[in-house]
C-alpha cells in the first residue's frame, strides 16, 4: 500500500471508557482501515498508523473536538516509546496505552519511567501478568485486563496479587502520609472495609467509632495504621496456603517484635521482619525478586534474603523456635521469657486473624 492510499484508508474513531458507575471517563481513539472493521496494522505500517492517529487528533481536527474534556487514551508502538520518533503534544489529558505484544526489554522500561517521569498517565492493555512485567506495574496507573480472556478464578487470582503486592509494596515507602495511606487503601474496597472495621473492633477499644484513618490515627498513631493496612493487604492474598502462612507470619511478627530488645533491633523493624518472612510462599516468588523493588532498608533485606545482621539472627531464632529447636540464646534471654513471648505472640495471632477475617 502506498502512503498516499494509507492516509486515505484509514479514519479517526474513538471509544468510551466508562468507569464502576457507568459514567464517562475516558476515550480511547481508534484507528480503522474503512475496508474492514479492523485496525489495518502491521509490524511494518504501525508506526505509520500511529503517526496518523496523532497527526489527524492534534492536527487537523483539534484534541479538544476529539475528546473535549475527557481523556484519551493513545497505543503508542515502541519507536513513540523509547523517542525514535517524537510525541508532538503535552501530557495533558494523554494516556500512553502500552500494547501487549510490545517486548518489554530495559530500553522499553527505561523509556516508559521517563515518560511517566514527564507527566504522562501510562496504561498497560490486555494485561496479564508475569515477572517480566513487574518493572512496568511499578510505573503504570492504569492496568486494562481483558475480563474475557481469563477464566473467573484466574481473574481474581491474577488481579488479586498484583494488587496487594504493589499495596504491600508502597505502604512500606519510608515517611508515608497519612493521606498516601489512604489512598492506597482506597484502591482495594475489601481492604479500605476489612481495616476500619479492624480498627473499630474490641481489640482496639477505641474511645469513640472512627468512620476514617486520619480519625484512627489520633488515638493509634500512623505507624499502627500502616501495619494493621500491611497485615490485611496480606491477608487479601488468595492462594491455597494463605491462611496458614498468614497466621505464620503474625505469629513470627509479635515474637521478633517481643524478642527484639534481646538481639539489639528496633522493634518495628523485627515485626516488618517476620511479616514479611513467608512472603515468598505467599506470593510464590523468589525473595530476592520481592524485595528488589521493596523500598524497605538494607538490613530488612539482607536479613530476609541471607539472615545477616542482628534482624537476621532474630529471625533465625524464631524460625528454628517454631521447627521446636533453638539456635544459640542470648544470655539475657531465658526458656520462660521465650515461653511467654511465644504464648504473647500466638494469642495476639489467633485475635489479629478473627478480626481480619
Amino acid at each position: 500500500m502506498s502512503p498516499d492510499s494509507f492516509n486515505n484508508s484509514i479514519f479517526l474513531a474513538r471509544q468510551p471508557i466508562f468507569d464502576n458507575d457507568l459514567n464517562l471517563f475516558a476515550y480511547e481513539l481508534l484507528f480503522r482501515n474503512n475496508q474492514k472493521n479492523e485496525s489495518g496494522v502491521d509490524d511494518i505500517n504501525g508506526d505509520k498508523a500511529t503517526s496518523q492517529v496523532i497527526s489527524h487528533t492534534f492536527l487537523e481536527f483539534g484534541i479538544d473536538r476529539v475528546l473535549g474534556n475527557k481523556p484519551g487514551f493513545i497505543n503508542l508502538t515502541r519507536a513513540f516509546l523509547t523517542g525514535e520518533l517524537p510525541l508532538p503534544f503535552k501530557t495533558k489529558n494523554i494516556v500512553l496505552e502500552i500494547l501487549e505484544e510490545i517486548e518489554v526489554d530495559e530500553d522499553i522500561i527505561k523509556a516508559v519511567k521517563k515518560l511517566s517521569g514527564r507527566g504522562f498517565t501510562i496504561a498497560l492493555d490486555d494485561f496479564i501478568y508475569h515477572e517480566d512485567l513487574k518493572a512496568l506495574v511499578d510505573v503504570a496507573n492504569i492496568i486494562k485486563i481483558d475480563l474475557l480472556a481469563l477464566s473467573e478464578q484466574e481473574l481474581i487470582e491474577h488481579d488479586n496479587k498484583a494488587t496487594a503486592l504493589q499495596i504491600i509494596s508502597e505502604l512500606q515507602t519510608p515517611n508515608i502520609s497519612i493521606t498516601e495511606i489512604e489512598n492506597l487503601v482506597k484502591q482495594d474496597i475489601s481492604l479500605s472495609y476489612k481495616l476500619l472495621r479492624c480498627l473499630n473492633s474490641a481489640a482496639f477499644a477505641l474511645p469513640k467509632h472512627v468512620n476514617s484513618l486520619k480519625q484512627a490515627v489520633i488515638y493509634l498513631g500512623l505507624d499502627t495504621i500502616r501495619a494493621w493496612a500491611t497485615i490485611i493487604a496480606f491477608s487479601n492474598v488468595d492462594s491455597p496456603v494463605s491462611n496458614a502462612l498468614l497466621n505464620t507470619a503474625l505469629v513470627r511478627a509479635k515474637m521478633a517484635e517481643i524478642l527484639a530488645e534481646y538481639f539489639n533491633c528496633d522493634p518495628e523493624a523485627a515485626f516488618i521482619l517476620g511479616l514479611f518472612s513467608p512472603a515468598d510462599a505467599l506470593f510464590n516468588k523468589p525473595m530476592e525478586e520481592l524485595l528488589s523493588d521493596l523500598p524497605i532498608s538494607e538490613n530488612l533485606k539482607l536479613a530476609l534474603q541471607n539472615s545477616e545482621g542482628p534482624l537476621g539472627k532474630l529471625l533465625m531464632f524464631v524460625r528454628t523456635h517454631e521447627r521446636g529447636s533453638l539456635t544459640i540464646i542470648p544470655n539475657s534471654l531465658s526458656i520462660p521469657d521465650i515461653n511467654r513471648a511465644y504464648i504473647t505472640a500466638t494469642d495476639w495471632a489467633n485475635t489479629s486473624f478473627e478480626i481480619i477475617n
